[in-house]
């Protein structure tokens, strides 16, 4: 296709065709079209393809902005794992590397979490939301997948210390509801997980071996049953919740309480992907890497 020439450029008859001109003129185009080794034995034709920009030649953005830029970080951001751990390792405790959904997960945290420390509050939050994410994507591959609502730190644990609590409605739709308990035994943070089976329905507990009155948990929860039906307008005693069944799955050998942190993760994470098998307290150590891939794979820079 020809562009028009502005007259402004025609005023001058001194000065020849510009090299705009050349390129667009009907000897060059014509000759564009003409096969390669005709093309290159002229050597006064202009082809298009020598100004336009090879994509090897481009500017590439250096690794260094790739690797600190705000978009979705992608495995490649380290290259690999391993060296994301060593720049765990390497860097300051105080500095922030990964971000999910809006909480920001320090160096220290993540070194926490590679040792044999007590995992931070913010760090199980953040881990739980993956774990939700991952529910949700297992329920969008296959719509007969168990759905599972994980509730937040903070909500349950002014549930299970007796505060008012709001909730929306529709939760006992879920198939499973899960409820990090959280205690502070011997000045750190102790966990432990309950999960609302509405299908049977029964209601589990997953203790650590921290803690000794499950029966006082099992309440707290019957009590959000009961709140949870009277803001559809129903009775317990009217529905099929009248005969909730609870057990206690107590660890024989007492998890230490800087361990419970990365139980209670794991069997959260067992029953929203469907791996219902029994969490292997021997293998805490390898749950703590897990747990670091799974945040180093979904986290934001």
């Amino acid at each position: 296709m020809r562009l028009n020439i502005s007259k402004t450029s025609r005023n001058n008859s001194v000065k020849g065709p510009s090299a705009y001109e050349r390129i667009l003129s009907d000897t060059s185009l014509k000759n564009i079209s003409l096969p390669a080794f005709l093309r290159h034995s002229s050597p006064n034709i202009v082809r298009i393809a020598d100004i336009l920009p090879s994509p090897k030649s481009a500017p590439v953005k250096p690794k260094i902005l790739i690797k600190y830029s705000k978009h979705t970080r992608n495995e490649s951001d380290w290259n690999n794992f391993e060296d994301f751990c060593r720049y765990i390792d390497q860097e300051n405790g105080k500095k922030a590397v990964l971000k999910i959904h809006g909480k920001q997960i320090t160096i220290q945290e993540l070194k926490d979490l590679k040792g044999s420390e007590e995992l931070s509050r913010n760090l199980i939050d953040c881990a739980l939301s993956v774990i939700k994410r991952k529910n949700r994507e297992f329920t969008q591959r296959c719509e007969e997948y168990p759905r599972v609502l994980i509730g937040k730190t903070s909500f349950t644990e002014k549930l299970f210390s007796g505060q008012a609590i709001a909730s929306r409605s529709g939760i006992l739709k879920y198939e499973y509801v899960l409820f990090p308990v959280v205690r502070i035994i011997n000045e750190i943070l102790t966990w432990g997980l309950i999960c609302l089976d509405n299908k049977e329905p029964k209601i589990s507990f997953y203790n650590p071996g921290c803690f000794d009155n499950p029966d006082e948990l099992f309440d707290y929860v019957k009590v959000f049953i009961e709140y949870q039906l009277n803001l559809e307008g129903k009775d317990i005693c009217d529905s099929y919740y009248q005969h909730l069944s609870c057990k206690q799955f107590k660890e024989f050998k007492k998890v230490h309480e800087r361990d419970t942190g990365v139980y209670m993760l794991m069997e959260a994470l067992m029953l929203a992907t469907g791996k219902y098998d029994e969490v292997n307290v021997s293998q805490l150590s390898e749950f703590r890497t897990q747990i670091l891939i799974m945040l180093y794979n979904y986290g934001r820079l």
